[in-house]
């Protein structure tokens, strides 16, 4: 750590993901952008990509349908969605290094900067697909912002959430998921525990809700 509070790159910057302020976050994803990708695929084997892409595919059939990828980061979904079939995508990231990674990719239509917590300048209805990957975490993105997340899906549109247990076990997802079902806003289609960290020792979820 340096004299500032920084985590050097030296250290590595997951851990300490778990325990960032939300006023810190912006500045710490600035400081990760560079090494973001090596240290969690090369290093962690995240595995939520590929589990998320695996529930795109079993949810919505590869093409041009508009995706959100809500928390793109440096586009390691949008990648992996990409190889898959998947045409039409959109990011949009809080930082604007991570963002500048994704836009390195070729692979987004459109990118931009947004706090997932407050509302989406995103009409009604646009997306088929909203993938919520690594986004709700302490200090990041917190259970609310399931309402705007559903609010930009078409009815019958899949809402694909990777989410590590850690934050599963916080207590706040799963009874907001529960209330949008109960409500009659969303089905939940599918929820699977297994692999998010391997490398790490830590499991996750992913959850699949459709736009009722």
């Amino acid at each position: 750590m340096t004299s500032d509070g920084a985590i050097s790159g030296d250290e590595g910057f997951y851990h300490q993901a778990y325990d960032i302020t939300e006023e810190r976050t912006k500045q710490f994803y600035a400081d990760w952008a560079a090494t973001y990708d090596k240290e969690l695929v090369d290093g962690r084997d995240y595995a939520q990509p590929a589990r998320c892409a695996d529930a795109f595919e079993r949810h919505l059939a590869p093409g041009g349908e508009p995706i959100a990828d809500l928390g793109c980061g440096t586009g390691l979904l949008g990648r992996t969605l990409s190889e898959r079939g998947y045409t039409t995508l959109d990011g949009v990231d809080y930082s604007p290094e991570m963002l500048a990674l994704a836009r390195a990719t070729g692979l987004y239509r459109r990118l931009w900067s947004a706090d997932l917590n407050e509302a989406l300048d995103i009409p009604n209805g646009t997306y088929a697909g909203v993938a919520a990957m690594g986004v709700f975490s302490f200090g990041h993105v917190y259970a609310d912002a399931l309402d705007e997340m559903m609010r930009i899906l078409r009815p019958g549109g899949v809402l694909i959430i990777g989410v590590n247990e850690v934050f599963v076990n916080e207590g706040t997802l799963t009874p907001k998921i529960d209330g949008l079902a109960a409500a009659g806003t969303a089905e939940v289609a599918e929820s699977g525990y297994g692999d998010h960290m391997p490398e790490s020792g830590v499991n996750g979820w992913v959850y699949v809700l459709r736009r009722t």
